[in-house]
């Protein structure tokens, strides 16, 4: 018996001993969860706390497991330590907003940190009451069930609340091989079976990229509401829009296969002009802009409708196109802008072809053509040109009449001399109006002479003598792509008398020098096109070249064909 009473006393002593290492091992860490409430609509978000118990620092619990029935809409922590006999003891709690995927019966899954595991909570999802549906409604609007590649759909998202919304917030409509334009918010009033609600509108143009099938996501909305108008008593709800499936038909078989494809509600081409058409001076660059409007595509997508090149009897010379994009609720609105620069090298008329643009006319499923005609040019010969490089000529001035001086006999002497033996006033008006008169010609001779173009014979130090020429040959070997074409234009204008670098080039064209003709006409068009690199001219040959031919006029005189003609001759 006393053994017996020994070795109970000994076995309190060892739990004695045991419960006191407890609170400092397993009873000091606990880890917990906790609900709001276990009954929700579906589309009501709910909070749940996850809590520990412990003398940690920094808990990382995981919640992964969470995501498999519910959204994390958002998540906060807490964190709170107490002191007691030396000890210390640390509260962590993180706060989670779900909204569950799905009604009927869920779980809250169970989830561990630091060796502890939370217990699973069950939760039931109810459908949304017919008070709440009401109360906050959205509605989906898509204009076509089916479209061609790149052919404009039309969605439009609707929310009507007749409760006060504090805050609205979409999910971003994101739509892989698509391109999505959002057009900005619209707010109005509408009544609804009697009853008033205030709508957000919201729409977006979108453009399939490929053909096939298209597929317009479930789209989730949240928004925060108070009942009694404050912001004490907020709840978060959420709806979400049905996904979409959609057709996209691939382009028709009809439509012209060397074409941009173009699906579109209009499309329509603008022809203006800097000029007077019946008044075109040989050499002198016109104007030409072509203006394409589009509705339902984007301007990127609307094809060039100028294009570089040299044809039979003009050049053209594009600039860069402008665009612009805008929209308005029908669709997106597009405009692109072509400019060009036209030389016209033959008169009397010049027709530029016709343009036709093929476009796909998605209202009546059809192919159609936008059109301009053609155009006539009415071209002024060269000779009538109005050359503003030209220096202006001196006025004509008519030869004074001769000065006629009377003949006297040998009898007459009383005509010339007085009495006195003296020599008689009149003659000497007549010496001075005869000098007068000499000296007046003589000034007009040196005055047109000053203003006659001076024909410079070439010789061996001829081009230091000539500013134009060194200008040109200083720009060519240092100076930019520009400086050498401007440099080339004062040379042509000042020493061949010609309107510019073109006007040279159809003269040499036409007088059989197409290769050196093509290089100027090639350097021209890179600096109208922007591309300043040069890469087809070689500056410093071309001068070379213009020198060759310079040299041979030179001692060929005026009859030889190249060139003699650009000379001005003098007399």
């Amino acid at each position: 018996m006393k053994k017996v009473k020994i070795f109970f006393s000994c076995l309190l002593v060892f739990a004695s001993l045991w419960l006191s290492l407890v609170p400092q091992n397993a009873v000091a860490q606990h880890f917990y969860a906790e609900l709001e409430k276990t009954n929700i609509e579906l589309g009501e978000s709910f909070q749940v706390t996850f809590s520990f118990v412990g003398d940690v620092r920094n808990p990382s619990p995981h919640f992964a497991p969470l995501t498999t029935n519910f959204d994390i809409l958002s998540s906060r922590t807490s964190t709170s330590l107490t002191v007691s006999n030396g000890k210390r003891m640390a509260l962590y709690q993180w706060i989670i907003e779900l909204e569950p995927h799905g009604q009927g019966k869920l779980l809250i899954p169970p989830i561990t940190v630091m060796g502890q595991t939370s217990e699973a909570i069950p939760i039931t999802v109810k459908p949304p009451s017919t008070e709440s549906q009401r109360r906050v409604m959205l509605e989906t609007i898509i204009d076509k069930s089916s479209v061609y590649v790149q052919e404009q759909i039309k969605i439009t998202y609707r929310i009507y609340y007749s409760i006060p919304i504090i805050d609205l917030r979409r999910e971003t409509l994101d739509i892989p091989d698509a391109r999505v334009f959002y057009l900005e918010e619209q707010n109005y009033q509408r009544k609804v079976d009697g009853k008033n609600y205030e709508v957000a509108e919201f729409v977006y143009f979108v453009l399939p990229q490929k053909s096939g099938t298209l597929d317009i996501p479930q789209l989730r909305w949240e928004y925060l509401y108070s009942r009694d108008n404050s912001r004490r008593n907020l709840k978060r709800r959420a709806k979400r829009t049905q996904a979409k499936i959609l057709r996209v038909k691939p382009i028709p078989n009809n439509y012209p296969q060397d074409a941009a494809w173009l699906p579109a509600r209009e499309l329509t081409l603008t022809d203006n002009w800097q000029s007077d058409l019946d008044a075109i001076t040989i050499g002198e660059p016109i104007t030409r802009e072509i203006i394409t409007q589009a509705s339902g595509l984007e301007a990127t997508q609307l094809p060039p409708i100028i294009q570089d090149g040299s044809h039979n009897h003009y050049q053209i010379y594009t600039e860069k196109p402008d665009f612009h994009d805008a929209a308005d609720k029908l669709g997106l609105l597009s405009t692109r802008k072509d400019s060009a620069a036209i030389v016209v090298s033959s008169e009397p008329e010049v027709t530029l072809p016709k343009i036709q643009v093929p476009w796909w006319n998605t209202e009546t499923d059809s192919l159609a053509y936008a059109t301009i005609e053609a155009v006539t040019l009415k071209v002024l010969p060269s000779s009538k040109a109005t050359n503003t490089f030209n220096e202006p000529q001196a006025p004509r001035i008519s030869e004074a009449p001769p000065i006629s001086t009377p003949l006297f006999e040998p009898g007459d002497e009383l005509a010339t001399t007085n009495s006195a033996g003296e020599t008689s006033p009149l003659v000497y008006i007549l010496i001075c109006t005869n000098v007068l008169s000499l000296m007046a010609v003589f000034g007009v001779y040196l005055w047109r002479k000053s203003n006659t173009p001076s024909i410079i014979e070439d010789s061996d130090d001829s081009d230091s003598k000539r500013p134009y020429w060194i200008e040109l040959l200083d720009s060519a070997k240092s100076g930019t792509p520009n400086q050498f074409y401007s440099s080339l234009g004062k040379w042509i204008r000042g020493e061949l008398r010609l309107a510019g670098v073109e006007a040279l080039a159809y003269q040499l064209h036409s007088e059989g020098k197409t290769e050196l003709a093509g290089e100027l006409l090639s350097l021209t068009n890179s600096l109208y096109s922007g591309d300043t690199t040069l890469k087809n001219t070689n500056p410093e040959r071309l001068v070379n070249q213009l020198k060759t031919l310079r040299t041979r006029n030179k001692t060929q005189g005026s009859t030889n064909p190249n060139l003699s003609s650009f000379y001005p001759q003098a007399g």
